[in-house]
């Protein structure tokens, strides 16, 4: 039965789905004028005049011919250019950097151009436009959800600091089985929507639809923005939003089956899981999505070099510095140099220390509870060579089950070949309905 108190965690984590178009390291006077003029003739493909103010150390790796092809890069990734706005300033020491933002026909980006004192630029670079201010994409039903099956509410759980959240409960009469999901690295909302996608949107509504309940909850970097993310841990971060949600569940007997609380973890989410149950001691089950089994600083340099390797030949040297930069930044990490309240990608030092501090596989393997492993073959994040380790170290075990779906992809889309990061935006189909069959279909055989 589940145990329903108040725990502490300190564990492991995973970078999730990560868009990664442009990375230009960057942060006196007044160059509005210039910045305007940057952008007019960037977005109307006059590259030369836009690289004409360029710092020395910014020209050496962004000719117009390179500026060429991240911009159409960009605009055929993105469905193409509609057009763009000023946004804000912002000034930090010496520098100041104009923010724009740019409609592409799927979604919007931020572009981000630094000047020095002498009015040259010394810093360009895209990002996505912060959660709370995008607009949210309409929700695609995929043909196998039956909303007349499930009733869904949006709640605040309480916790150290309130959680946002959506609660589904399956119309079955009783109190059914629950999964909280739990999302992966990055700013989340709820549904971890990128794009048009909302593949935890698709889990809930699915797995509803099949007589299972679920919480999903936004993430802290989501609900405060990510800059204010570098002054927490992993437990700010989000082990005590975790806490917070399956208190909430033990609350609710009415609504939850609370002998039958299955954590679900996606990327991150799916490497806190196995030490979260083995902290807690309570779990009826954990599913793992696209776990990693391989330490995350490694993860992440395999992910930028396969990303580089896609690229066209005339931007391979960009790539490869960029890359350089990234495989020093995880050396720092893995040596334990790294600044503890600095940002690299996704969260600080703190976290990126904590969770090297914790091993989810030797979680995994001190765990008797039932568990659930679930990869995508097209998966370039999350790869065969996890999928090994895990095999290698849980397989034939009677309390875990293996499901591989060798035409899917991180989202867990179907698609042919290995996928690339632009599949997340341009791939607008649901996540696989097979995969939901396979979850329902294991969390039912509980007690059989």
């Amino acid at each position: 039965m589940y145990v329903c108190m108040k725990k502490t965690f300190a564990v492991t984590a995973i970078a999730a789905v990560l868009v990664t178009l442009f990375v230009s390291l960057a942060f006196g006077g007044d160059f509005r004028d210039k910045a305007d003029r940057f952008m007019k003739n960037l977005t109307t493909e006059k590259f030369d005049s836009a690289a004409v103010d360029f710092a020395p150390e910014v020209a050496a790796q962004l000719s117009p011919g390179i500026l060429n092809q991240v911009w159409t890069g960009v605009v055929a990734q993105l469905g193409g250019f509609k057009g763009f706005t000023f946004n804000k300033y912002l000034q930090a020491d010496t520098t100041m950097t104009y923010i724009y933002t740019v409609a592409f026909n799927q979604m919007d980006l931020l572009a981000l151009v630094s000047y020095n004192p002498s009015g040259k630029v010394n810093g360009f670079y895209f990002r996505q436009v912060e959660p709370a201010d995008q607009k949210k994409p309409a929700y695609r039903i995929p043909p196998y959800v039956d909303t007349t099956k499930f009733s869904e509410a949006e709640i605040v759980v309480p916790g150290v600091s309130p959680v946002p959240a959506a609660r589904v409960t399956a119309g079955i009469g009783h109190p059914a089985p629950v999964v909280l999901l739990v999302p992966g690295s990055g700013q989340n909302d709820r549904n971890e929507t990128i794009g048009n996608n909302q593949p935890f949107k698709d889990i809930a509504w699915g797995l509803g639809t099949l007589g299972i309940s679920s919480v999903r909850f936004d993430n802290r970097s989501y609900v405060v923005g990510m800059e204010r993310t570098a002054e927490l841990d992993l437990n700010g971060y989000l082990l005590d939003d975790i806490a917070a949600c399956l208190k909430y569940i033990c609350s609710e007997p009415t609504l939850f089956d609370t002998s039958k609380i299955i954590i679900l973890g996606h990327s991150l989410g799916g490497i806190v899981a196995p030490v979260v149950a083995k902290r807690d001691g309570g779990l009826a089950g954990i599913i793992m999505m696209s776990a990693s089994a391989r330490p995350v600083y490694d993860i992440v340099v395999s992910q930028y070099e396969y990303l580089g390797s896609l690229e066209p030949d005339n931007v391979q040297d960009l790539f490869k510095a960029q890359i350089a930069a990234v495989r020093e930044t995880c050396g720092k990490i893995k040596n334990r140099t790294f600044p503890r309240d600095q940002m690299f990608i996704f969260a600080s030092g703190k976290v990126w220390y904590d969770l090297m501090d914790n091993d989810n596989v030797v979680a995994a393997k001190g765990l008797s509870i039932p568990m659930l492993l679930l990869h995508g073959g097209r998966d370039y994040q999350v790869t065969d060579a996890d999928w090994q380790i895990w095999n290698q170290t849980l397989g034939g075990r009677p309390n875990v089950v293996f499901k591989r779906y060798d035409n899917l992809n991180h989202l867990y889309q179907p698609g042919d070949g290995m996928a690339h990061n632009t599949e997340y935006t341009t791939n607008l189909a649901p996540m696989d309905r097979q995969v939901l069959v396979d979850i329902a279909d294991w969390i039912k055989g509980f007690g059989r």
